[in-house]
């Protein structure tokens, strides 16, 4: 069997990356909540280790900045598009050649050129980078319920290492 990448989820802390957070963890997946506060993300990540605990095959967790985060082999983004430049920019450096899930909604059109979509600002923004997109329509109360998920998800790649983890996940 192969060990399953480590995965760092910027914006681990809010409510639909803490749902991430519980699922990859209890697939067996080391995770790092990142967090712009260092004890928010400890705090979170103890959190999710209690929760689980219980879970014969939850990977290793942890906790901590959102540079802790970004150095794992697989960034989450479970960011607000508004707050991406300000949260990227300082660990753009980690986030090269590295495969980006992104589960960003656009929700204020005016932050992205006309129909670009946060798909499209994230390959412009990280070209070195395997951008993947999903999780986009799982409901937050889902994700953070004990229950299966067992609906489609819209998975979009140009790369096919970034699309298979995007439909394994």
């Amino acid at each position: 069997m192969t060990e399953k990448k480590s995965i760092g989820i910027i914006g681990g802390t809010g409510k639909h990356g803490f749902g991430i957070a519980k699922k990859l963890a209890k697939d067996g997946y080391p995770i790092i909540i990142g967090s712009r506060d260092v004890e928010r993300g400890i705090t979170k990540a103890n959190q999710l280790i209690e929760f689980l605990k219980d879970s014969p095959n939850r990977g290793q967790i942890s906790g901590g900045d959102n540079n802790l985060a970004s150095q794992a082999d697989v960034i989450v983004l479970s960011i607000p598009i508004s707050s991406a430049s300000d949260l990227l920019d300082p660990i753009k450096h980690n986030l090269e050649n590295k495969i980006i899930v992104d589960v960003m909604v656009n929700l204020k059109l005016d932050l992205l050129n006309k129909g670009d979509s946060t798909y499209d600002y994230l390959e412009k923004q990280y070209p070195t980078s395997k951008i993947v997109s999903c999780l986009k329509t799982v409901a937050t109360k889902l994700l953070n319920s004990q229950d299966t998920i067992e609906q489609t998800d819209f998975v979009i790649s140009d790369d096919p290492e970034a699309l298979e983890l995007g439909l394994s996940i």
